[in-house]
């Protein structure tokens, strides 16, 4: 229920972009792939202007140089940027799925700032205010003290086109049209304000999940590589905690005023 609700999303809020499409791709657009696209695809990655190398542990630089030598050898392409792709939810809209199942899945998008702006981080807590883990309002209005879920949250993705927050509840079948309306009275609570209490709880389950997330050196290396490619620089992996603790109340109620005014709906019930 999910993944068909999730799917529809993607087509409302990303139409006519490359996030509309799910990366696994469909059996349609799987099934036309030829090995010269495959070639094609790998000649155009191999461009050296493309590639961030991370080393974490203790490699002796001798065998470090070795490896950073062969990488020398690939040539250097086409300068490389980002595409930018600009869009909004400019129109509040439901749309309804009938499917097989045992219970209704609610999806509910709204706009959400993209990686480099400056109120992503301000999000980030937000949205663990919202919905990440068991202390977040979604999860102890509706599923707690409602008992309308059996799986209940929001999800930030980190993206650097089109920002989204995506508020979700699994639910049973007759329990649909209060389920919806209980995650959208959730959200417009927002506006009266966070407690600080809240707050520092979203802080700490981040910056707990980001400490969690970097005990092996393979995890370690991904995250310097990764914030290097995606613009943000190496040294945001060290500097990501501190940028986190230092988000104020009043830094999470700004965003509140500035997202969450249209919305993409998806239902899916039997």
């Amino acid at each position: 229920g999910f993944s068909a609700a999730f799917d529809e999303l993607r087509k409302i809020v990303y139409k006519d972009t490359n996030y509309q499409y799910s990366p696994l791709g469909s059996e349609e657009t799987l099934n036309k792939i030829t090995i010269e696209d495959i070639k094609n695809r790998w000649n155009k990655l191999l461009n050296s202007k493309r590639i961030v190398v991370s080393i974490v542990g203790d490699l002796p630089y001798k065998k470090a140089e070795r490896i950073l030598k062969k990488l020398s050898d690939i040539k250097s392409g086409e300068d490389f940027e980002f595409p930018v792709l600009n869009k909004n939810i400019n129109e509040s809209s439901c749309v309804y799925i009938q499917r097989e199942g045992q219970q209704s899945t609610i999806l509910i998008a709204y706009d959400a700032p993209i990686l480099l702006s400056k109120d992503y981080f301000s999000f980030r807590v937000l949205n663990g205010v919202l919905g990440s883990g068991f202390t977040s309002r979604l999860f102890q209005e509706l599923r707690e003290k409602r008992g309308l879920a059996y799986a209940v949250g929001s999800f930030f993705p980190t993206r650097l086109n089109i920002g989204t927050v995506v508020t979700y509840i699994g639910t049973d079948i007759k329990k649909t049209e209060e389920s919806e309306k209980g995650v959208r009275e959730v959200v417009d609570k927002l506006i009266e304000g966070i407690k600080k209490e809240e707050i520092d709880t979203a802080k700490e389950k981040i910056i707990g999940i980001f400490l969690m997330d970097h005990q092996t050196r393979s995890k370690q290396a991904y995250y310097l590589g990764w914030y290097e490619t995606v613009g943000l620089g190496y040294k945001m992996d060290k500097d990501f905690p501190n940028i986190i603790r230092k988000i104020t109340q009043e830094d999470v109620e700004g965003v509140v005023k500035k997202y969450f005014k249209k919305s993409a709906c998806v239902i899916v019930k039997p």
